[in-house]
């Protein structure tokens, strides 16, 4: 239900960039034409420029909460 609220506000919005994880939900952003971007990446991006020290404390924390998240998939990105 929390994916398919942030679709309807993306569809809502120009140039919105959605943030997901659930590979249904980044399947309908897909057929809706809709940017998304992952925990992951996000934590990446972050990291790179500066905002967050090291994306594995957050991840750490975020694992924490019962949201499964993966460090190997977090360095993959960082070597794509």
């Amino acid at each position: 239900a929390r994916e398919r609220d942030a679709i309807y506000l993306a569809m809502q919005s120009e140039n919105a960039l959605l943030i997901m994880d659930d590979m249904l939900a980044r399947k309908q952003a897909v057929k809706l034409g809709l940017a998304f971007i992952g925990t992951l990446r996000l934590l990446d991006i972050a990291e790179k420029q500066g905002v967050i020290a090291d994306a594995e404390p957050v991840i750490d924390a975020i694992s924490r909460t019962g949201y499964r998240i993966s460090k190997a998939i977090l360095k993959q990105i960082r070597n794509s």
